[in-house]
């Protein structure tokens, strides 16, 4: 009896033995998949990442700083754009550890006053398959203070305020033809093609001077991301001035 009992026991306890066996290499196949994905780079396609957008910090009349946060390497950049437009801007790729990163931004496409939105975005190091792509954060840039009339030293604060940009000097002249320096600076502006006319006399580069006009004239009324239109008609004006008088030199 006790002989059979044994004999039973022991039958099964094989069997056990032998399905724990089992499991083993399963659990040793999965570890070895895990190991050979992980150095292969594609693990990280189901590993769990924390890619953030942060607000932006350091906001002053034509500068921001934007910041982010990674929880794996990856090549980063920053978009953004005017609130309630696409993100029509973008700066360069910076590669950066995991934790948080920021980048400041100045200058073109930033206007005083003016509400914008931006959000990070990357590629991870590891796989660059996997695009991420933060939350979106907004934030509105400081106003520059009105000028008043005969007050000249705020126009010199205003335009160390919006790093000597003159689109800034007329963006605060509320009234540009009758505040004093602001007919001053108009009058500066538009007297240049005459002053070359009667220098040059009729071998002023026409299209240029009316480019120069058209430039001017046009740059208050332009959507902030067509500004730059302004500018290159303003930089191709002068070139031709320039070109005529060296060009008549010779």
């Amino acid at each position: 009896m006790f002989d059979g009992y044994r004999e039973i026991g022991t039958g099964s306890t094989g069997k056990d033995n032998l399905f724990k066996l089992f499991i083993l290499f399963i659990f040793i196949g999965i570890v070895a998949g895990i190991v050979v994905a992980e150095y292969q780079g594609f693990i990280v396609r189901w590993r769990t990442y924390n890619f953030t957008t942060l607000p932006a910090t350091n906001i002053t009349t034509s500068s921001v700083t934007f910041n982010g946060n990674t929880s794996i390497p990856a090549t980063v950049w920053f978009e953004w754009g005017l609130n309630g437009s696409s993100f029509n801007f973008k700066t360069e790729n910076m590669t950066v550890s995991p934790g948080k990163f920021s980048k400041k931004v100045s200058g073109y496409g930033l206007y005083p006053g003016k509400s914008y939105k931006y959000r990070a975005k990357g590629v991870s190091t590891d796989n660059p398959d996997l695009v991420m792509t933060g939350n979106t954060e907004y934030f509105t840039l400081e106003s520059i203070t009105e000028i008043e009339e005969r007050n000249y030293s705020k126009y010199a604060e205003n335009l160390t305020k919006g790093n000597l940009s003159i689109m800034s000097l007329t963006n605060t002249i509320t009234e540009p033809y009758t505040d004093r320096m602001g007919l001053i600076f108009w009058l500066m502006l538009f007297s240049l093609p005459f002053v070359a006319m009667f220098i040059r006399g009729t071998k002023v580069v026409v299209p240029a001077l009316l480019a120069l006009c058209i430039g001017g004239l046009i740059w208050q009324f332009l959507p902030p991301e067509w500004t730059y239109i302004a500018y290159l008609l303003i930089i191709v004006a002068i070139a031709g001035i320039i070109y005529s008088i060296m060009r008549s030199r010779r």
